[in-house]
């Protein structure tokens, strides 16, 4: 803390030398004070640094250099404050209270808040204090309950989430919106982390009472390394003393004191109706961050979709003429182009993509209706209005919650497209069994396959594809058994959501990118197309063979009955079937040589397929 000497370097029991009250030394009436700082700081700290006369001073001067948002949130050592006695009654007024350490004033006025703990008096919650005369039920009323405090919320989240896009100029604007109104200049873009470290900042300022700053901590991994210190000074993130070249602190508070403050009509609604947390339950105010949260995941995913759409497109295109055998249930079909796989794969990204919008926008909801959606003790006008503030609908109707069938939406549409992927990945993976071997996922020089066969060449992102994918449909099962809440809401969905909707969303943008830098860069291999063409001695054409009989009047069971014997004495005999049917009596009747000739020609069968691309805009 600026102003005390070695502070970063004592322990956090030695540095309660600093919040001592004066005369520790001099006055013996405090003795039994002295004691008990001496055996908190021990007696080598205490004789360095404990200043008999200026000790107060001097940590409140260090108090008055931090972010002046910190009084807004607590009282301070040797702030006094005038406050109402606590208790049923509460009445009392009581003017000058101080935080005093160790303890030894009591009285109404100009004594030491008698804290609970009584072992240590560094600052108290203001939301603890009593500032208003007369009984008040529950927790105290004060600006930190307010709900407004929910949009500081979400829009330092939203700030997080652009920052871990790079995207530091949008971050910055919704970071200085939060400190204008606060009358805070605003801050530098710097590089990566020093925008996660303005964010935090902002976040430990504005939360320091609510439990969402140790989850905070916990989430970014600093809170063993920091310990929520919270108000620190540093880097960009407060003014310095030259901004206020007179020593005063300027008039500033949170941002969301500033909202209300500002808004009379808000503040009569907040002030006139609620009560507790001014109708607003916190776990549930998390439902409009989600909300934009999973919007942004969506317009993410959605730009990796249409990239993988556009690489179908082009690599249709290029093979759009490159004939390869159909296959069905494994077996040579009829011929076909491969351009045709890859446009295929593109027509279901963009089915992919309308089905991303769609769950982006069922999911685009918010609630702020109370405990059960009666808006029973919160106007309605607030739900709307902050809906309408961060983009979102307010939910026509919900209980404590939005209901789970929205996000079940969601996750259901990520294990669809994470299942388009697995089909495209299961073709590639086929393909390159080194039986086909008609394409591959590229293998870059000094890849290895297998640490034991040099020889090997696997398709080792296309299985990882298809793993993954099983992953996604694991998390839309888990999302549907979180539709089913007891009444009007139990938190039986909160823990599952907590891990599929990030790992979910990740994965499959991980998934995304892997496999369209696979489609890419696909080794595909014409040559080994014809050859398997050719491998079964024209038995794709048997429908050709028997199509032309059924046109020359053969009864249709007599014509199959003519080309299967010919085309099993190929399976089984190894024949060539093109010779065996030009040699076949029953055959011969109706066709002639040329005619047979022209069955085996598979351009007619594709005279089509520049229709089919030219769907594609190909």
């Amino acid at each position: 803390m600026a102003g005390l000497e070695n502070w970063d370097q004592l322990t956090p029991r030695q540095r309660a030398v600093f919040f001592c009250c004066d005369g520790l030394k001099s006055n013996a009436k405090l003795a039994s004070q002295k004691t008990q700082a001496i055996g908190i700081c021990g007696q080598d700290i205490f004789d360095r640094y404990y200043l008999d006369n200026g000790n107060e001073a001097r940590i409140k001067a260090a108090y008055d250099k931090r972010d002046p948002r910190l009084k807004q949130t607590i009282v301070t050592p040797y702030e006094p404050v005038d406050c109402f006695t606590a208790g049923p009654n509460g009445n009392e007024n009581m003017i000058g209270k101080q935080l005093r350490w160790p303890l030894y004033l009591q009285g109404t006025s100009g004594g030491d808040f008698w804290l609970d703990k009584r072992t240590s008096a560094y600052y108290c919650y203001r939301k603890y204090v009593r500032f208003l005369k007369g009984e008040l039920i529950d927790r105290q009323r004060c600006y930190t309950d307010f709900p407004l405090i929910r949009y500081t919320d979400v829009i330092l989240q939203w700030a997080e989430a652009l920052i871990e896009l790079n995207e530091f100029t949008p971050a910055k604007n919704l970071i200085d919106q939060v400190r204008a109104r606060a009358h805070i200049p605003g801050i530098t873009i710097g590089d990566l982390d020093a925008m996660r470290e303005a964010v935090r900042y902002e976040r430990r300022v504005e939360f320091p009472v609510e439990a969402v700053n140790f989850f905070d901590e916990v989430r970014w991994g600093t809170y063993k390394e920091t310990k929520s210190p919270g108000l620190r000074r540093g880097g960009v993130h407060t003014p310095e003393p030259a901004d206020n070249p007179e020593g005063r602190q300027p008039e500033t508070k949170p941002f969301h004191i500033m909202v209300v403050e500002d808004t009379p009509d808000l503040r009569e609604f907040l002030v006139k109706n609620f009560e507790d947390t001014y109708g607003v339950l916190s776990a549930k105010n998390g439902a409009e961050a989600l909300a934009i949260l999973e919007q942004q995941a969506c317009d993410l995913i959605i730009e990796d979709v249409k990239k993988l759409g556009e690489i179908c497109k082009r690599r249709a295109f290029e093979e759009r003429n490159t004939l390869c055998a159909g296959r069905t249930h494994g077996i040579h079909a009829e011929p076909m182009t491969f351009g045709l796989k890859f446009a295929l794969w593109m027509d279901e990204t963009e089915r992919n993509i309308e089905r991303l919008k769609q769950a982006r926008d069922f999911i685009a909801v918010g609630k702020l209706s109370g405990a059960v959606g009666t808006y029973s003790n919160i106007d309605p006008f607030i739900e709307e209005y902050v809906c309408e503030k961060l983009g979102i609908k307010a939910a026509r109707l919900a209980t404590q919650v939005i209901q789970r069938d929205r996000h079940a939406d969601f996750l259901t549409t990520l294990a669809i497209i994470g299942s388009s992927l697995d089909k495209m990945a299961t073709e590639i993976r086929n393909l390159q069994r080194t039986d086909i071997r008609e394409a591959e996922e590229y293998f870059a020089p000094g890849q290895k396959g297998s640490s034991a066969m040099p020889h090997k060449r696997n398709p080792i992102t296309c299985e990882k594809i298809s793993g993954m994918a099983r992953l996604l449909r694991g998390y839309a099962v888990a999302a549907l058994e979180d539709v089913a809440l007891w009444h009007e809401r139990d938190i039986s969905h909160s823990s599952v959501e907590r891990v599929i909707l990030p790992d979910a969303t990740i994965a499959l943008d991980h998934m995304l990118r892997k496999f369209t830098g696979i489609v890419d860069k696909l080794l595909v291999y014409p040559e080994a197309m014809m050859a398997n063409l050719n491998k079964t001695g024209g038995l794709i054409f048997s429908q050709n063979l028997l199509i032309a009989l059924v046109s020359k009047g053969v009864l249709r069971e007599d014509a199959y009955k003519w080309v299967q014997r010919n085309a099993m004495a190929r399976w089984l005999e190894g024949a060539d079937f093109k010779t065996n049917v030009e040699m076949d009596a029953d055959i011969q009747k109706y066709l002639s040589k040329e005619e047979i000739e022209a069955c085996f020609d598979p351009k007619p069968m594709l005279r089509h397929v520049d229709l089919i691309m030219s769907r594609f805009g190909l």
